[in-house]
């Protein structure tokens, strides 16, 4: 594989040689340590944890649900895990001692989720702050209390079915990213809202570029939108458009912008042209085979980024779209004055979520007499 300069420029500094699957790679950054005050992280890259992280552990599973299907992962700063399990509609909340709380249940009143048809892109369901529980079950946002409680509920009016949304929490409020999806319409937005006591107050976002069009008009449809790539660090939203070189660091109370310039990548535009057309060109394959309707794309913009993790220990992870035998490979940006420089970390598969300290989770499925889906602590990411 043929790997191009991978940078990280925010001036001129000194660069270092990491090794990429197989190959040397020249590698210069300026560390992202401005990101930790403009961000208000304290030296271990958390702000505001009120309990200590979890020990780092080796490998070992958490959590198994039998018969159940994991939908979302998330975790709070002070080390809560939170897993929203979509086939039974119940959320589970443990943290390194066991489970803590369950609650939920199919139907439509207090502490109920609605069972409505899977047909968003792209959903997470759940995320835990210091202090509550964030639902989205496809139709309204629900919070409760620790203990499982029901405290607000809101349904979203006129929410596009085909609509984009992530939740994700600091240590003081939970957060929704959404991207709606209006396939008559070149413009769309990645558009953060912070959760206040049952309300999306919005906070800012970023314009998308479509990667495709059809029939002469912009198109986004299916995996070939510049899908939304972002996390929370702090006091901070960090964004990308998943196609752009830039990462955008939004401030979630003042409003202002900063930005990290990305310059590099494993593949050229034009082989990530060709990585997306031949995944489209498969898609087409198997929509034919079940006379599904389709039509003709043709891409213009290719997909650099597939992922973008804040790690709650001080660390951004980016992972570049790579072909699916690729090894996989995450750039790791320290966000702290004394964090060394950036730098590349190979076979570094996406995770579930991170704990506080670092710790990735992964989710696992396996198939006996029913289906059960198994949390697992992978140990330290580094």
């Amino acid at each position: 594989m043929r790997w191009v300069g991978l940078s990280l420029l925010l001036g001129a500094l000194p660069g270092c040689d990491v090794r990429g699957p197989g190959e040397t790679v020249e590698f210069s950054a300026e560390r992202g340590d401005w990101v930790a005050g403009f961000c208000g992280l304290d030296d271990d890259g958390i702000r505001g944890a009120s309990s200590p992280a979890p020990p780092h552990a080796a490998p070992d599973t958490i959590l198994r649900l039998e018969d159940g299907r994991i939908a979302s992962v998330a975790t709070s700063p002070g080390g809560m895990i939170a897993v929203y399990n979509d086939m039974s509609a119940r959320v589970v909340g443990l943290d390194h001692t066991g489970v803590l709380v369950e609650f939920g249940r199919t139907g439509s009143g207090p502490g109920e989720f609605l069972s409505a048809p899977p047909v968003m892109i792209a959903v997470e369901h759940v995320s835990v702050s210091e202090e509550s529980f964030l639902v989205f079950d496809r139709v309204r946002f629900l919070e409760f209390d620790l203990a499982g409680h029901p405290l607000h509920s809101v349904r979203v009016a006129g929410l596009h079915p085909m609509s984009t949304v992530g939740l994700r929490s600091n240590s003081e409020a939970h957060f929704v990213g959404i991207i709606e999806q209006n396939l008559q319409s070149p413009d769309r937005r990645l558009k953060l809202h912070r959760w206040v006591e049952g309300s999306l107050e919005p906070v800012g976002g970023i314009a998308l570029t479509p990667l495709a069009r059809v029939r002469g008009s912009s198109w986004g449809g299916g995996s070939f939108l510049p899908m939304p790539l972002w996390d929370v660090a702090g006091e901070c939203g960090i964004l990308s458009d998943g196609s752009s070189a830039e990462l955008v660091v939004l401030h979630l109370q003042s409003g202002a912008m900063r930005s990290l310039q990305l310059h590099g990548h494993p593949y050229s535009d034009r082989e990530l042209l060709g990585i997306q057309q031949a995944r489209y060109e498969a898609f087409l394959a198997s929509a034919r085979q079940w006379n599904l309707p389709v039509s003709e794309v043709e891409f213009s913009e290719p997909r650099r980024w597939s992922s973008l993790r804040y790690d709650r220990d001080g660390s951004l992870w980016l992972w570049p779209s790579l072909k699916p035998d690729d090894v996989p490979i995450a750039l790791r940006i320290p966000l702290q004055s004394s964090a060394p420089d950036p730098h590349l970390v190979e076979d570094a598969s996406l995770p579930a979520a991170f704990l506080p300290n670092g710790v990735p989770l992964s989710l696992a499925s396996s198939y006996g007499e029913g289906w059960s889906d198994v949390v697992v602590r992978l140990g330290p990411a580094r």
